[in-house]
C-alpha cells in the first residue's frame, strides 16, 4: 500500500513540539532551584505521548481503539468523581447542582479531592471523542458510548466550569462546521458564522441584562477579575519576555510582589493557559507552542482537503479545540494540575493518526497528497519566518533593552527573599544582586529611554531603596505608557507618597480601579513603617489615605495618631497641623490638646 507523504504542516508541528520540550528544560531554573522537576517530566511525557500515538494509532482500528481507551480512562475518572462528589466541598456552585451531586455521591469519603476545573479540564478532551465512537459504533454498542457519553457530561455540569462548557460548544460546533463543509461549504461556514455570533449576542446580552440576572452577575464579576488579572500577567510575561519565571510554582509571589505590589500571595496561577506558559518557558516556550497548535490545525486543513476522515479524527479536533479554548480562561493542564497535560497531548496525536488513515485509505487523494506541493504550508511557514526578521530588524533596539529588563528582572527576583526563600541571602549579598539588576536595567534605557519595563522596574526598586526622589521620573515614564497597570499606578503614588507629595500621590492612585483597597493598604504601610520606627513614613502613608477617604475618616485617635507620628519625626509645623485638626473635630481631644502644648502650640 503507497503511504502518503508526511505533511510539512505535521513536521511543523512535532518540531514545535521539541521545541517546547527544549525551551521548558531551559526554563527550569530561571529563578527557583528545583521548583519544576515534575512540570518539565510532564512535558517530556506529553510531547512523548504525541509522538508515540500519532506513529502507533495511523491505521483506523489503531486509532479507534486509542480513542476507547481514552474514553474508558475518562468514564471510569467521572464515574469515581460522581460518586466522591459531595466531599468535594465546592461551595460557589448553584445549590441545584449541589443537590444533583449529593445524588450521585455514593461512596465513603476516601480523602481523594479534585479541582473542579481540573476535572472539567479531564472530561473535556474526552467527551467528543465519547460522541465520535458513539457515531463510529453500530448496534447495541452504541448504548455503550452512550453512557460513557453521559457520565463524563454529568461529570463537567457538576463542576460548573462555565470554560469548559464554552470549551465544549466551541469544539463541537467546529466539528459540525467541518462535517458540514466537506459537502456544503456555505452550511459549514455559515454554522460557524453563527455559532459565533450566538457567543458574542449572549456576551452583549450578558452585559446589558446582568445586573437583573443573578447568575449573569455572577459571570460579569468573575469576567472583569479574570480580565484583570489576565491583563496584569500579560505586563509580568513583558517583564519576563525572553526567559519566563521557570517552571513550577513560580507565578504566586512574582506576581504579588511585581505587577500587585503587595506582599502576601493572592493568585497561585494567571488563569490562561498561553499566558502561564510564556511566564513559565518565556518566548521560545510560547512561540513553539503556538506553532506546534497552529501547523497541527494546518494538517487538519490537509486531512479535510485530500481526504474523508472519520468521526475519531473529527471528535479528536473538537476535544483539542474544547481544551484550547478553554485554556483562554484557566490552564489547570499546566499549572497545578500538570498531569492533565497528557491528555490533550494524547488527542493531538489521535487526530494525526486517524488522518494518517484516512489519507491512506482514499488511494485517487492519496496519490495526490503524494505528489502534490505544500505550497501552502511552504507559503505560511515563509510569511511568519520573514515577519519575525522584519519585526525583530525593526524592533532591535527594543527588543535589546527587553532582554536587560528581562535580566534586571530575575537578578531582582533573586535578591528577593520572599519570592526565593529557599536561597536565604546575607544583607551584602542581597544588596549586590540588586544592584546588578538596576545597572541591568539602566542599561536598557541607555538604549531605548522611554521603554515602560525597565523604567517601572527600575522605579520601584529605587523606591525599594528609599531613594525616592530617584525614582519618581522613572515611575512618571512608565505611568504616562501603563496608566492601567497597577504596578506602574501604585509605584509611582507610593513613590509620592514617601516623598511627601500627597496630592499627586492621592491624583493617582485615585485612578486605580478600587481606590479604596489602596487605602486600606496605606494604614497597613503606616503599621508597618511604625514598627521600623520610621515616624515620619508612617505620617506620609495616612497623610495620602485620609485623602483617598475624602478626609471621611471618623476615628479622632486615628487624627490625633498623625500628629504623634510627626512629633515623633521632629515636623512639628507638620504635628501641631493635624493636632489642630483633631481638635476642630473634637474641641475637648486631650490627646491633641496636650499634642499642641508639645509642639509650642
Amino acid at each position: 500500500m503507497i503511504q502518503p507523504r508526511l505533511s510539512l504542516a505535521l513536521l511543523f508541528s512535532m518540531g514545535a513540539a521539541l521545541v517546547f520540550g527544549l525551551s521548558a528544560f531551559l526554563s527550569r531554573q530561571v529563578i527557583f532551584q528545583d521548583r519544576g522537576d515534575v512540570t518539565l517530566g510532564v512535558i517530556f511525557l506529553s510531547i512523548l505521548a504525541y509522538g508515540i500515538t500519532a506513529y502507533a494509532a495511523r491505521r483506523d482500528d489503531a486509532a479507534r481503539i486509542f480513542a476507547a481507551m481514552l474514553v474508558l480512562l475518562g468514564t471510569g475518572f467521572a464515574l469515581f468523581f460522581l460518586l466522591q462528589y459531595e466531599y468535594q466541598g465546592y461551595g460557589e456552585v448553584p445549590g441545584i447542582i449541589q443537590r444533583l451531586g449529593s445524588l450521585t455521591t455514593r461512596l465513603p469519603d476516601l480523602g481523594i479531592y479534585f479541582e473542579d476545573s481540573a476535572v472539567a479540564t479531564v472530561l473535556e478532551m474526552m467527551i467528543p471523542l465519547g460522541g465520535a465512537l458513539l457515531l463510529a459504533q453500530h448496534g447495541s454498542g452504541r448504548y455503550f458510548w452512550l453512557v460513557c457519553v453521559g457520565l463524563m457530561l454529568l461529570g463537567v455540569v457538576l463542576t460548573y466550569s462555565l470554560g469548559s462548557w464554552l470549551g465544549l460548544a466551541a469544539g463541537t460546533a467546529l466539528a459540525v462546521a467541518l462535517v458540514t463543509f466537506k459537502h456544503r461549504p456555505v452550511m459549514g461556514l455559515s454554522l460557524l458564522l453563527g455559532f459565533v455570533l450566538v457567543v458574542i449576542a449572549v456576551l452583549l446580552g450578558g452585559s446589558v441584562l446582568g445586573d437583573r440576572i443573578p447568575f449573569m452577575q455572577s459571570v460579569l464579576g468573575a469576567a472583569a477579575s479574570r480580565l484583570e488579572l489576565f491583563k496584569n500577567s500579560l505586563y509580568l510575561a513583558g517583564d519576563y519576555a525572553f526567559t519566563g519565571l521557570g517552571l513550577g510554582d513560580t507565578f504566586t509571589m512574582p506576581y504579588s510582589r511585581y505587577s500587585l505590589m503587595i506582599f502576601v500571595p493572592l493568585f497561585t496561577y494567571s488563569h490562561n493557559l498561553y499566558l502561564t506558559i510564556w511566564l513559565s518557558q518565556g518566548l521560545l516556550g510560547i512561540i513553539a507552542f503556538l506553532g506546534m497548535i497552529a501547523a497541527w490545525y494546518g494538517y487538519v486543513g490537509h486531512v479535510l482537503r485530500h481526504a474523508a476522515p472519520g468521526p475519531v479524527f473529527y471528535g479528536a479536533v473538537a476535544g483539542v479545540t474544547a481544551t484550547l479554548v478553554h485554556g483562554l480562561i484557566d490552564s489547570r493542564q499546566y499549572t497545578e494540575s500538570p498531569w492533565i497535560m497528557p491528555v490533550l497531548f494524547v488527542g493531538l496525536g489521535i487526530a494525526v493518526a486517524s488522518g494518517a488513515a484516512a489519507l491512506t485509505q482514499q488511494s485517487v487523494l492519496m496519490r495526490r497528497s503524494a505528489g502534490g506541493k505544500p505550497r501552502l504550508t511552504l507559503a505560511v511557514a515563509g510569511a511568519v519566518l520573514i515577519i519575525g526578521v522584519v519585526s525583530a530588524v525593526v524592533f532591535q533596539s527594543d527588543l535589546r533593552a527587553l532582554w536587560y529588563t528581562n535580566q534586571g528582572a530575575i537578578d531582582e527576583a533573586l535578591s528577593d527573599d520572599l519570592i526565593n526563600p529557599d536561597v536565604p541571602l546575607n544583607e551584602t549579598d542581597q544588596m549586590q544582586i540588586m544592584l546588578a539588576a538596576q545597572a541591568d536595567y539602566q542599561l536598557a534605557l541607555e538604549i531605548s529611554p522611554d521603554l515602560a519595563a525597565p523604567n517601572r522596574r527600575l522605579g520601584n526598586l529605587l523606591v525599594g531603596l528609599a531613594r525616592y526622589d530617584e525614582a519618581i521620573p522613572h515611575l512618571e515614564t512608565a505611568y504616562a505608557a501603563e496608566p492601567t497597570y497597577q504596578a506602574a499606578v501604585k509605584g509611582l503614588g507610593l513613590a509620592y507618597t514617601w516623598a511627601g507629595r500627597f496630592d499627586d500621590a492621592s491624583r493617582v492612585l485615585k485612578t486605580l480601579s478600587d481606590p479604596s483597597s489602596a487605602s486600606q493598604e496605606l494604614y497597613v504601610w503606616s503599621g508597618f513603617w511604625e514598627q521600623q520606627n520610621q515616624w515620619l513614613l508612617s505620617a506620609h502613608a495616612l497623610e495620602v489615605a485620609f485623602r483617598l477617604d475624602n478626609w471621611e475618616q471618623d476615628n479622632i485617635d486615628v487624627w490625633v495618631l498623625v500628629g504623634d507620628f510627626y512629633y515623633r519625626a521632629a515636623d512639628m509645623e507638620n504635628a501641631r497641623r493635624w493636632y489642630e485638626m483633631a481638635l476642630e473635630k473634637d474641641p475637648e481631644n486631650v490627646r491633641a490638646k496636650e499634642g499642641l502644648n508639645k509642639t509650642g502650640g
